[in-house]
Order: structure tokens, then sequence, then C-alpha cells
């Protein structure tokens, strides 16, 4: 019985990430590397896959796809975002011997300000290059800040394996450590460490 009533959550889960992808106006970008669905209401990079890393019989592995999200945005006094972006294109495709691809969204929002967001990708590469650029013809002073955020928000009790999000490092001296968010918030992150080798990841 928990069972099901787990197997049903899931599956409203993803008829409600079905549903708001419906609403949501795309566009998809593929690489010889990732596969990225790009959102035209605010720029947010909604969906990302990676190309070359199969994740058993369901495909690709997911970075973002159950809610979690990359915002992309601007904020400040007289900035406001548009209420749609629109792009060339509905899909884009890292053409075959090209180095790197541009995909750019424009749109304006109140008082003849215009906003366009663009993102470079380029091949082999899992880089994601971002810019905003404002185009300010309302004869008032702007002042912008960019806005960049991370965030995953899971709708539904999972049947496999959980999954830490958060900070983690690894080094021959330490061995793996991950730092919770609730530990740096209280200003108990992880002890120093002195290393020539390892990796840091978020």
């Amino acid at each position: 019985m928990i069972r099901l009533l787990r197997l049903a959550c899931s599956v409203l889960a993803l008829l409600a990430y079905a549903y708001a992808h419906a609403e949501a106006k795309l566009i998809t970008v593929v690489t010889d590397t990732q596969v990225v669905d790009i959102s035209l209401t605010d720029g947010a990079i909604l969906g990302l896959e990676l190309a070359q890393h199969a994740a058993g019989k369901n495909g690709r592995v997911a970075l973002f796809g159950n809610e979690g999200k990359a915002t992309i945005g601007l904020t400040g006094t007289g900035v406001e975002e548009p209420g749609r972006y629109v792009s060339a294109r509905d899909y884009y495709d890292l053409p075959s011997g090209a180095d790197s691809l541009e995909v750019r969204i424009v749109g304006t929002g109140t008082g003849d300000v215009q906003i366009a967001k663009s993102y470079t990708f380029h091949r082999g590469s899992y880089l994601i290059e971002v810019a905003q650029e404002i185009t300010n013809t309302s004869g008032r002073v702007l002042h912008a800040k960019a806005v960049f955020e991370l965030s995953d928000t899971p709708t539904a009790p999972s049947l496999g394996a959980t999954v830490y999000s958060g900070p983690a490092y690894y080094s021959t001296a330490s061995q793996y450590r991950k730092m919770g968010f609730e530990e740096i918030a209280k200003g108990k992150g992880a002890e120093p460490v002195k290393a020539d080798n390892g990796w840091v990841a978020m």
C-alpha cells in the first residue's frame, strides 16, 4: 500500500512537471556534451542533460528537471524583467565542425527597456557562458545587478536512492567530506584542508 502511494505521488509529480513545461515556452539547445532547455518566460535553464553519460535504461543523466533550475536575471532600481522573451528558433544544434554556438533571446519590459540574454556553448565543454545586455531608451537612469541562482525543489518522495545536495570535497588527506547548508549557515563548515590534489563540488 505504501509503495503504491509513493508511486502515485511520483506519477503526480511527473504530470505536474510536464504540465508546467507545456505552459512555459521553451527552446532546446543540443551540443555534443549536453541538452539544455531554456525558458522564454524568464531566461532560466529549466532542463539540463549530459549527452555523453547514460543513466541506465532511462537515457541521459539529468542535472535539472524536477523543478530544479538555474536562474539568470537582473534586479535593481528601474529594472523589470520582461514577461516574455523571443528567440529566432525553438531548436538549436551545434553545427558540425563548429567550435561554439551562441543562443540569444530578447525581451522588452516596461518603460522602453530591452533586455537580451545570450548563452554560449562550446564543443567538448560543459561550460555555458551567460551574458545579459540592457538597452535603455527610456531616458531614466537604471541601477542593475545580475542575479544567478541554482535551485532544486523535489516535489515527491523518491522511489530510488536519495540525492545529496550541497558542497562536498575530496583529497587524499581528508578523503570524501560533505558540508551541509545548515552547518555552513551556522559557521560550522568543514575544517580548512591543505592539499595538492582532489576536487570540490556543489
